[in-house]
């Protein structure tokens, strides 16, 4: 059974003005596991209808988009469903998103909410045939699409075409001043996360990569980076906190590393302390692996002063092939200097 990627709201009653509502909610993506097949487009009607006789439906979507036929069709529907329609945008109506909002008769956006459009694009392999009679079918939907945003707007079809060339991003005013929303709302609180091209609204993840990543609008913001010296200057508690920190984690780990010294590694253990900063359960391993290469006894000799690995390279000279792999020797290092930690 397909996963709905839709939420119909029981209708409530306004016992005021004796009006039925209900809500339609679209948060995420569009046709997102399935496509908009026989069993998807029955089950979207039969939960519309069963909101019954209602006076008003409020649409809220929050989608960075989605499949564009699944969204026409939804459109479709939508347009001849029997209630006052208003569809607020919540977040985000991306691409395939905004066909569905010019469904309703009100579109209500904030100011802080984004509406954008751009081109139908795909995939595609094949003959020089294939790639014509794609690029035929990615023209139709695209003037389908223009149709659509032609009934809402009073942009002329150049004007539109233009702006989905653009991959034009709108923001509440905009959109109100080029005729994609209606109503302009004042600013909602939203929780705002960009990570590389994924933005996160309200919990809801929207990739955008198809449409060139999130917009600057939407990039995670915070305090200008400052220099230690400006730090100390305007956070001297902050500055002395990070830093006696970092005093305490820098002298564990030079401890660690002289606690896994052995014969024959003290120049490397030098470097570790002093210029390549690594860990001591890095510097584990790279001392076996060059023990191994030099093909000396300073492993044996390790052996000896690591009581706990004899056995283990006892039961590896027995039978060749089945030495212990180097992290297992590590590993057993790190348990012989106290600093091992299990984890799953």
């Amino acid at each position: 059974m397909p996963k709905k990627f839709w939420k119909m709201m029981n209708k409530v009653k306004n016992s005021q003005q004796e009006k039925r509502t209900a809500e339609l909610i679209l948060y995420g993506d569009i046709g997102e596991d399935d496509w908009w097949d026989d069993i998807t487009s029955k089950g979207f009607v039969a939960d519309l209808a069963t909101l019954g006789q209602v006076d008003e439906l409020t649409i809220r979507i929050n989608s960075g988009g989605g499949d564009v036929f699944t969204a026409q069709a939804i459109y479709n529907v939508l347009r001849h469903y029997n209630a006052h329609k208003i569809a607020i945008i919540d977040g985000l109506a991306a691409s395939a998103a905004t066909v569905i909002a010019m469904a309703a008769d009100v579109i209500k956006q904030p100011k802080n909410a984004l509406m954008m459009i751009h081109n139908p694009w795909t995939f595609a392999y094949g003959e020089e045939k294939d790639f014509a009679q794609t690029q035929a079918l990615l023209a139709k939907v695209k003037n389908t699409i223009i149709d659509t945003y032609e009934r809402k707007t009073s942009l002329s079809r150049d004007e539109i075409s233009a702006l989905m060339d653009e991959t034009k991003w709108m923001n509440g005013e905009e959109a109100v001043a080029l005729g994609f929303a209606d109503e302009l709302m004042e600013d909602v609180d939203m929780d705002v996360s960009a990570k590389g091209k994924t933005l996160v609204l309200n919990s809801i993840s929207h990739d955008l990569s198809a449409v060139g990543g999130v917009p600057t609008q939407f990039k995670n913001k915070g305090d200008d980076s400052m220099t230690p010296e400006e730090l100390l200057a305007k956070y001297p508690d902050v500055y002395n906190a990070v830093m006696n920190v970092g005093v305490e984690q820098e002298r564990e780990r030079i401890k660690n590393l002289e606690d896994i010294a052995i014969p024959g590694s003290e120049e490397f253990i030098v470097k570790a302390k002093f210029e390549t900063g690594i860990s001591a359960d890095v510097a584990a391993i790279e001392i076996l692996k060059n023990q191994r290469q030099k093909g000396t006894d300073t492993f044996k000799n390790m052996q000896k002063d690591a009581g706990a690995l004899n056995a283990i390279t006892n039961q590896a000279q027995g039978t060749p092939g089945n030495e212990p792999s180097i992290e297992d020797q590590a590993a057993q290092l790190l348990k012989n200097a106290g600093m091992y930690k299990e984890v799953k």
